[in-house]
């Protein structure tokens, strides 16, 4: 007789990546929730100041390298727990998308971002709104994976959103 399999988890992850001030330098942190906003597991690295070969090599790409490769890379790799959606700080962050399912990044409704991405399969725009708790309404801007139901991702991301506020995570 087989046994019955339970249906893993559904996880969010946050990824978040800050300059560190006057230094030039940059820490990031990952962090993966439950459904509710409860913290199950957190990365941070420490600092990565970046060399002075890689400003002259990376130029006006230098934040995207260190936010993305540098920073996000390791701390997805390094996540035990692997969510269902990674929700970003940053836009430098979307090109996360090949190293795991989605990649979303959030704002609130109104702040004035450039619209660089039209809607498609594998990625888009959209608004997320709580009527019940009444946090503000949040922009997201994502790119899905291959084998990724776009629909159930932002289902799962409407139905957290009315117990928790899914950008105050970011300010913890």
């Amino acid at each position: 007789m087989e046994k019955e399999r339970t249906p893993s988890p559904k996880l969010i992850g946050f990824l978040a990546v800050q300059t560190t001030g006057d230094d030039g330098g940059f820490v990031g942190s990952a962090m993966v929730t439950d459904q509710n906003g409860y913290p199950l597991e957190f990365r941070v690295l420490t600092p990565v100041k970046p060399t002075a070969l890689q400003r002259v090599l990376f130029g006006d790409g230098l934040n995207r390298h260190v936010s993305a490769d540098m920073c996000g890379k390791t701390l997805i790799q390094g996540i035990q727990r692997k969510p269902n959606v990674f929700l970003v700080d940053r836009e430098e962050l979307l090109g996360l998308g090949g190293l795991t399912t989605s990649v979303l990044y959030l704002r609130r409704a109104g702040e004035q971002v450039d619209v660089k991405m039209g809607s498609t399969a594998m990625g888009g725009e959209g608004r997320l709104e709580n009527i019940s708790r009444g946090f503000q309404p949040v922009v997201w801007r994502g790119s899905f994976g291959e084998n990724t139901n776009k629909q159930e991702v932002l289902t799962f991301l409407m139905q957290c959103f009315q117990d928790f506020d899914l950008i105050e995570v970011f300010k913890r």
